[in-house]
């Protein structure tokens, strides 16, 4: 019976955990609710100074329910106070804006309540922010700035422009224009004053294209031809309804240059891609000439910008092919184009491919040139896998058969990110490979797709598939005789050690690790250089087990002299990137007792976090264990009372017991948690985990090493997005709350550290990437707590 007491107890425990939360919520309510009433009414005199009169709720006389307002008060004949709450960056922005009852101008914008990034987005709460809506019109809010924070400031103008147009039309009685006049409008903005639009959309074939309508323009003759074309920008999916943006654009039918483009529907996300409504915008297509498309900018949004101009070419081809009845290059023509790009012009293509095995390689085509007279380059289809893991990206590259230098390359088909991975077929991308030499290729020397960090995955991706083809290459056409495992670990010790001459194996002379395989120290003669570990530690897929298998130089003044992966068991293609020269070459002379941060592999993040840690664990262990040295950890950070409190909200104080305790990579510090008197009460962990970003959290526990409340300070989870994305089944339904106040993190609040321990807590299918992150991390410091008996615990 003695596990049913147990169970007894810890239900007991989370009710009454649960019943403390529940009625502390209920008393702090009220106090924050009025607190903020009080801020809004000091807000509202601020705005009039001069005023003395009432202010009237009048928001029942009006329906607010398709607006951001949630209060509407009127100050006598003066003025109107809206109330109103929109998200920025963060959810949870309240604003006070008030509308002059005789200009209907904007007499004053104060916030009341806001959780924006300090210094970026929190500058709407500043003086010089806020006194640019004094006497506002209300035409001018898409003009106002300030903040560097465009998600902030894009959350404010639509907020605005909405309590704006419902101030005109349900307060003022003002008559909008209709969706049909507006349709209307654009179409003549781009076409003519009392034009006569004909659908002849039946006369055509627009499957596949992104035209949904075509229209012939007469004034009295046919002048031009409308298209409405719908295309996917950034933000495509809205719960469970798939919205596209839709322009109208026309072309001239005398010249065929465009005439104009107007944006008739956008959901993209506010101060980005929503710039495709600026008139500024637009004006760029007025008279644009149809291969000037590529030249239009002035949209920081990549992939809403990628997705108009993708959309826009599809249509000219659409024009040229139908309207002015010009043959458009097919899919053979273009490749054939491209194989004479890249070899030699009019050259004869033969498939050899039966001649060869490609099986384990990323190469599905070999192909010789001939000039007429003889073979004078070899093409490989390519086919990797990038970002969009489900499909693949194909290209072709060619050699010359006399230097074995490559002459050319091009991309027959990708299905990157608009705008950030589908820049590799880009032309400018391509000039690189112009006699690039081999050895450049197969080291990665290349320039990054969409630039530096632009698409990571699809550029190691890449990096990884120019390795695999110049090897094939070697091996085939140059005779390379392909190293055994003895010459390939010669080759890499060597590369993180030129000048040893002897590797002495140590690992049974020290304490074992469970990372360490084997580990040896490296000599010239007699002179010691460092040590080698032969590492096999945890991976990072979160479907299986997995494991990176790497060797690790640390040299005799401790610094790195590199990382040389050996094996891996990670998702394809997701460690390829950490076998190239140049990842290897980010470590070399950094001390291994620094706060290092090797971030350049933003395209396996979490490939990379779990190589990381591997890499400190073992840095310890070589000064603590080999050395025989404390560890020279990184200092603590420190986070607001406040943010303590929150995790312990019995203590009065807190005391940084950091330097107390072993380091542990993912405690950012230690508080005790004091009462009014002094004593300790307990303790709270600063910590951070690795989900979709980072997430920095405080979590408290008593003396008796049972959980308090765990608070998220800092993440930017997507928990939202994982409802309507497709790379995951079943997909998140929401039944356990949002990231931060899902009902998942009461599995860690009212707990004792020991049932953690000994309770495996389910991940969220849909958001494992955060939830199974975030509990490995709760568990480690459970472990932690108990191992380091904090407090006496363990």
């Amino acid at each position: 019976m003695k596990h049913v007491k147990i169970i007894f107890t810890l239900t007991l425990i989370v009710l009454v955990a649960s019943m403390m939360i529940y009625f502390v919520e209920g008393f702090t309510t009220p106090y924050i609710d009025a607190y903020n009433e009080r801020q809004a009414n000091l807000a509202k005199l601020d705005i009039l100074p001069d005023y003395d009169g009432s202010f009237e709720d009048v928001s029942e006389d009006y329906d607010l329910e398709n607006s951001p307002i949630v209060k509407m008060e009127l100050a006598g004949e003066v003025a109107v106070f809206y109330t109103i709450e929109f998200g920025g960056y963060n959810p949870g922005i309240t604003v006070l804006v008030g509308f002059d009852l005789v200009s209907n101008n904007i007499i004053g914008f104060r916030v009341i309540e806001q959780n924006e990034t300090a210094g970026l987005g929190s500058v709407i709460t500043e003086e010089d922010f806020q006194t640019q809506f004094d006497n506002l019109s209300p035409d001018d809010i898409d003009s106002i700035g300030g903040t560097t924070a465009v998600v902030t400031l894009g959350g404010v103008k639509t907020a605005l422009n909405s309590v704006a147009d419902f101030h005109s039309v349900e307060f003022q009685g003002a008559v909008l224009e209709t969706p049909e006049e507006r349709i209307i409008r654009l179409k003549e903005e781009i076409t003519e004053v009392d034009a006569t639009f004909t659908d002849i959309t039946s006369d055509y074939d627009i499957s596949g294209s992104p035209i949904s309508k075509v229209e012939m323009v007469n004034n009295g003759s046919d002048f031009a031809i409308l298209y409405t074309v719908e295309f996917a920008g950034y933000r495509i999916q809205f719960e469970d309804e798939t919205r596209f943006n839709e322009y109208f654009v026309s072309f001239d039918l005398d010249t065929h240059d465009l005439i104009g483009l107007r944006v008739d529907k956008q959901f993209d996300t506010a101060g980005f891609g929503d710039q495709i409504l600026d008139p500024v915008f637009e004006a760029q297509f007025d008279n644009l000439a149809q291969d000037a498309i590529d030249d239009v900018a002035g949209v920081t949004a990549s992939v809403t910008l990628g997705g108009l101009k993708g959309s826009l070419e599809d249509v000219v081809n659409f024009h040229k092919s139908e309207i002015e009845g010009t043959h458009v290059e097919t899919y053979p023509e273009m490749v054939e184009r491209y194989k004479d790009e890249i070899t030699v012009v009019d050259a004869i293509i033969n498939d050899d491919s039966a001649n060869y095995d490609l099986t384990e390689t990323m190469v599905t085509k070999v192909e010789l040139a001939n000039d007429g007279t003889s073979d004078v380059a070899v093409i490989y289809t390519v086919e990797f896998v990038g970002y969009n893991t489900t499909d693949v990206v194909e290209y072709i590259i060619s050699f010359d058969l006399d230097t074995h230098d490559i002459l050319g390359f091009r991309v027959l088909y990708q299905n990157e990110t608009i705008g950030y991975g589908s820049l590799i077929e880009d032309d400018d991308f391509y000039i690189q490979f112009e006699d690039m030499p081999q050895l450049d290729a197969q080291n990665g020397d290349i320039d990054a797709i969409a630039g530096t960090s632009g698409a990571p995955d699809t550029t190691f991706a890449f990096k990884a598939s120019l390795y695999d083809v110049v090897s094939f290459h070697q091996t085939e056409f140059q005779g390379m005789i392909v190293e055994t495992d003895e010459e390939r670990q010669s080759r890499l010790w060597s590369e993180l050690f030129p000048t040893a001459t002897v590797f002495t194996k140590v690992t049974r002379d020290y304490s074992a690790h469970y990372d360490v395989e084997e580990f040896y120290e490296a000599y010239d003669g007699a002179t010691y250089l460092g040590n080698i570990y032969h590492v096999k530690a945890e991976g990072a897929s979160y479907s299986e087990e997995t494991y990176l298998e790497f060797f690790l130089g640390i040299a005799e003044d401790n610094t790195f002299t590199g990382v040389k992966m050996w094996d891996d068991s990670e998702t394809d293609g997701k460690a390829d990137p950490f076998y190239l020269v140049e990842y290897s070459d980010l470590y070399l002379g950094e001390d291994i007792e620094t706060d290092y941060t090797i971030d350049e592999v933003a395209g396996a993040t979490m490939t990379n976090t779990a190589l990381q840690y591997a890499v400190l664990q073992i840095s310890i262990y070589h000064v603590e264990e080999y050395l025989g040295l404390p560890f020279a950890r990184p200092a603590n950070v420190d986070t607001a009372d406040a943010n303590l409190l929150l995790a312990f909200p019995t203590a009065v104080t807190f005391n940084s017991v950091y330097l107390d305790y072993a380091y542990e990579a993912n405690i950012y510090n230690l508080y005790e948690a004091l009462d009014g008197s002094g004593t300790v009460i307990g303790y709270v962990y600063y910590g951070y985990a690795n989900g979709l970003n980072l997430i920095e959290f405080t979590w408290g526990v008593d003396l008796s090493g049972t959980t308090q409340e765990i608070y998220i300070v800092l993440e930017s989870e997507t928990w939202e997005l994982a409802e309507t994305q497709t790379y995951t089944t079943p997909q998140y339904d929401g039944t356990a709350g949002y990231f931060p106040t899902t009902t998942w993190l009461d599995n860690f609040e009212g707990v004792t550290f020991s049932s953690l321990l000994n309770t495996e807590i389910d991940d969220i299918i849909g958001v494992s990437r955060t939830t199974e992150s975030l509990r490995d991390v709760l568990e480690i410091i459970a472990q932690f707590h108990s191992d380091e008996s904090v407090g006496g615990a363990g």
